[in-house]
């Protein structure tokens, strides 16, 4: 379920010119799925530039995966060596789960560094059922170095593709640090299901000279019963595995 990618956020008139529609139909009716890279500079600025699933830049072929190099196939995130997966899971019929995954990895090019906003959202999902109390539970994690990291995710009901909100266990982070530094936090909230619903992740980096961060977060949501609490505890310890792997590649 692991994927990467690298977005800004795009507003509806750059989004009708720059950005190119899936060519293929989604495996869950009514879904759509997109990268959205913003707050840099040149095309990225402002409401930045959004990639969808299957088109020309999305560099994985499946459907509800994406994959993300910059420069291939988008144009090259300016101040930034970058690469971004993401992945969707919809589980109906329970007990089961709906995730929204995304893993970056950034190097700042530039003398001087930038920031740059990277959003995942996706909508349709359908699980758990509407009138089920679920749970979100919302998990990053990573590597800084020189470099800051905040992130944020959101279930909307009204399912809007990059909906924030109103559901949202919270803000993560900043997360920073001089030198390497790795990080995790996990947060959750729970709410009446009401399908179909979007979920989007959300990350704000800001890397200094010479600036680097890896990482990966998580949004999942489900129904707390006995098989679901498992699949969670089983999803978490691979997260931390995922984090101490990626501390140990760096440093070496």
């Amino acid at each position: 379920m692991a994927g990467f990618f690298i977005r800004p956020i795009v507003g509806a008139a750059l989004a009708s010119v720059l950005t190119v529609a899936p060519l293929a139909a989604h495996a869950v009716p009514n879904y759509d799925y997109a990268i959205n890279f913003s707050g840099g500079t040149g095309l990225y600025a402002g409401a930045g530039l959004t990639c969808f699933d299957n088109a020309v830049c999305d560099l994985n072929p499946m459907l509800n995966a994406m994959a993300i190099v910059s420069g291939f196939g988008m144009p090259a995130l300016p101040g930034f060596d970058s690469s971004i997966e993401t992945s969707i899971t919809n589980s109906p019929g329970g007990p089961a789960v709906s995730i929204l995954n995304l893993t970056w990895n950034l190097d700042a090019t530039s003398g001087a560094g930038g920031s740059i906003v990277i959003t995942a959202g996706a909508r349709g999902f359908t699980f758990p059922a509407t009138g089920l109390l679920a749970t979100q539970v919302s998990s990053i994690g990573g590597t800084t170095t020189a470099a800051s990291a905040t992130g944020q995710q959101w279930v909307n009901l009204s399912n809007v593709l990059f909906g924030e909100g109103p559901i949202t266990p919270g803000v993560h982070g900043p997360f920073s640090s001089t030198p390497l530094t790795s990080f995790n936090h996990t947060a959750s909230t729970q709410f009446w299901s009401v399908i179909p619903f979007s979920i989007t992740d959300q990350v704000s980096f800001t890397l200094a000279a010479g600036g680097r961060t890896n990482g990966s977060i998580q949004s999942m949501v489900y129904v707390p019963e006995p098989g679901s609490l498992m699949l969670l505890g089983a999803g978490m310890l691979g997260f931390a595995a995922f984090a101490r792997r990626r501390s140990k590649q760096v440093t070496r």
